[in-house]
């Protein structure tokens, strides 16, 4: 069933079927249509079909008739594939409160259903159920999709990653590190960002995935994915690193190959009965040392080959302790632990002093 309504200069389809419901606005600029899905329905009064179609241009009236006996017929939303991912990278970026025109335009660019194998597809929000077909506008919502059943994998939360990419300030022609690349997608996302002058290196320890992205960005040359250990292979000098699975703690290689006033995104966390928790750590080389902020909660798989026993015990101590929004540099100079460390580690520590100007940052 599908009705249409006029409303402050716009037309508003909503269609109802075995798929859900949803609202359509439709607009017109100098004879272009543009379509936008509303999540989740509206409640409005309805206006019939015919006292719509008496409301705007010839052009939109038998647009709207066509939309209307099309969704009458299919029961599901009618757009084309551009207009679903840029309604579905406003709806993403509105989510994570991510205000960057750029990572908004590379959500919109990138297929996400090129990266999570043939459908119908598995997804997850507040419970598990599987797309009716593999149609790709089912894909195009703030929901996980499961990429490998064997290890419970999923493509990650959309906002949830745009929100991190975002944190990564990337400007076109540098080079990021991708630590658990997993199928691609926010590989792909990475290399919108930094353009074709820029280098994303995508590291994967697991075989099958590794070549799975491998596959699915074989098309932009501006992107080598590396099946490897994340936590060894040396990446070589960047600009920016997003580590993209749970550490206990940060591998010097990593603090040591970032370039001045190069960002490191780190979750750290510790095993809890409910999986991996901690907080996203970001980093910044600067001139004196490495400014350090916790800038979010997270729960996420952990990285396999940065998981330290002693280390995980202390971040659990700390973590149980909070505080960690008082963070403010990560120190790896040697000193004594004092009331200003909050995790004291061997070979680093999350400070809450402010890095000194004009210091060493080695």
């Amino acid at each position: 069933m599908a009705k249409v309504w006029w409303e402050h200069r716009h037309y508003y389809l909503e269609w109802k079927g075995r798929w859900g419901a949803c609202v359509h606005l439709i607009t017109e600029t100098d004879g272009v249509l543009e379509e936008t899905r509303l999540l989740p329905a509206d409640d409005r009064l309805f206006v019939t079909e015919e006292e719509a179609k008496t409301c705007n241009a010839a052009l939109v009236r038998k647009w709207i008739s066509g939309v209307v006996e099309q969704a009458n017929r299919r029961s599901r939303p009618v757009v084309g594939t551009e207009a679903v991912r840029r309604r579905y990278a406003e709806e993403v970026c509105h989510r994570a409160q991510v205000h960057s025109p750029a990572v908004r335009r590379a959500f919109a660019a990138v297929p996400r259903e090129r990266y999570l194998g043939q459908g119908p597809w598995k997804t997850f929000a507040l419970h598990h159920w599987t797309t009716a077909d593999d149609d790709p506008w089912q894909v195009y919502y703030d929901v996980l999709i499961e990429i490998d059943p064997a290890r419970e994998a999923n493509n990650g939360q959309p906002s949830f990653l745009a929100f991190f990419i975002d944190a990564l300030e990337l400007r076109e022609g540098e080079h990021v590190v991708h630590v658990g690349c997993g199928t691609g997608y926010y590989t792909a996302i990475l290399a919108e960002l930094v353009g074709s002058a820029g280098q994303v290196s995508a590291i994967e320890i697991d075989a099958d995935l590794a070549t799975r992205a491998r596959t699915n960005l074989a098309d932009l040359p501006q992107v080598k994915v590396i099946h490897a250990d994340g936590s060894e292979h040396d990446p070589g000098p960047a600009h920016a690193m997003f580590i993209n699975a749970g550490a206990t703690h940060p591998r010097p290689l990593w603090l040591e190959r970032l370039l001045p006033s190069g960002r490191l995104l780190l979750p750290l966390t510790a095993t809890t009965p409910n999986g991996s928790t901690g907080g996203v750590l970001k980093v910044t080389r600067q001139a004196g040392g490495y400014t350090a902020r916790f800038i979010s909660p997270v729960t996420i798989f952990p990285c396999l080959g940065t998981r330290d026993p002693e280390a995980e015990r202390r971040l659990r101590e700390s973590l149980a302790h909070g505080g960690g929004e008082a963070v403010r540099s990560l120190r790896r100079d040697l000193h004594e632990l004092d009331a200003t460390c909050w995790l004291h580690g061997d070979d680093f520590c999350l400070s809450k002093c402010e890095v000194r100007q004009g210091g060493d940052d080695a």
